[in-house]
């Protein structure tokens, strides 16, 4: 079976992808490189393996409710910080209007009403 080469607009398109793809990655690291290294200044010696385990569990929860009428409402929430949330917001900088911005509020309603998929 003969391999097909691909276009020269395709290889353009894929060449782009994983120029794309390593941007991201080094793009990723030192961000990474950056969050550790503030910890690091603050004395806390810790990995990123153990920041991403204890703010996995600070989440946005998202509620779908179906109307009466085939619409459909959708409401975004987050989780309130915990204390160990707030503290590596602290060491991150996080500015504290940003870690409540939702806690003192009622909930969002990010969509109007949405027609559901038929």
């Amino acid at each position: 079976m003969p391999i097909c080469k691909p276009s020269k607009c395709e290889q353009h398109h894929l060449e782009r992808r994983v120029e794309t793809h390593i941007f991201l990655g080094v793009l990723a690291y030192h961000l990474l490189v950056c969050i550790e290294r503030a910890f690091l200044e603050q004395g806390i010696h810790t990995s990123w393996e153990t920041l991403r385990s204890q703010l996995s569990t600070h989440q946005v929860v998202t509620v779908r409710l179906p109307t009466t009428d085939g619409q459909a409402l959708t409401i975004r929430r987050d989780t309130r910080p915990e204390q160990i949330h707030r503290d590596i917001y602290q060491v991150l900088r996080v500015p504290k209007r940003i870690v409540s911005l939702q806690s003192s509020d009622g909930p969002k309603i990010v969509t109007e009403c949405a027609r559901q998929p038929t």
